[in-house]
């Protein structure tokens, strides 16, 4: 007696793609897949060494229908391929894929920073205390300068004081003693070229009566 086969029907399947979103944070990539009518042990997630996730699930429909999704996607490259990890709650796939820490390069000076810096080292105690004395000094000087008339400038009948007209008055007469002398020497000057022309001139008068008496 011959056995009977009973012939397995042969499933067919109802391919699908679910519904995902993203959630950004600070610290992380969150994608959420939506997959309300499946359980935990129907899903599978795994990632390459490339950083290429790959997600799929499974489940029966009927005696003869199963339900499938196959979906593939590129994990960002700030993320922390080793960290990621999925949950399944109510319905919903998180895969969580942390990022790594941001990365703040160190800012260079620049060539004129650097010079600046070069330039201008931290001075020392002595060297400020020895700054300060000069700028002292120099204030000194400078009010000292300010308060002093300057004999050129000042008018005798303006002066604030006494003490500054008879200053005043002193230079003026230096002035004029020494424009005298100057007149004196110009008026010597000229006597003594006067009696030089005089001089001069007799010797030639005399002359001029020698070669006559003579010519006679």
């Amino acid at each position: 007696m011959e056995a009977k086969v009973v012939a397995t029907p042969t499933p067919s399947y109802d391919d699908f793609e679910p519904f995902c979103n993203w959630r950004h944070e600070e610290a992380r990539e969150t994608l959420v897949v939506h997959l309300p009518e499946f359980k935990k042990e129907q899903l599978k997630v795994n990632i390459s060494n490339t950083g290429i996730l790959r997600i799929t699930g499974e489940r029966n429909v009927d005696a003869t229908k199963r339900s499938r999704f196959y979906k593939e996607l590129k994990t960002p490259k700030d993320c922390i391929s080793n960290d990621i990890h999925a949950k399944f709650v109510n319905g919903l796939l998180y895969i969580v894929m942390p990022k790594k820490p941001a990365f703040v390069p160190e800012r260079k000076l620049t060539l004129q920073e650097q010079f600046q810096v070069d330039q201008d080292p931290k001075p020392s105690r002595d060297q400020v205390a020895k700054s300060k004395a000069l700028n002292d000094i120099d204030s000194a000087s400078a009010t000292a300068k300010t308060q002093k008339p300057s004999p050129l400038q000042e008018n005798p009948t303006t002066a604030g004081s006494e003490n500054g007209k008879t200053a005043t008055k002193c230079e003026f007469q230096s002035d004029s003693s020494t424009s005298r002398y100057r007149k004196i020497a110009k008026v010597a000057m000229k006597a003594t070229a006067a009696a030089a022309f005089i001089s001069v001139f007799s010797a030639l008068v005399v002359y001029v009566c020698k070669v006559y008496v003579c010519a006679e």
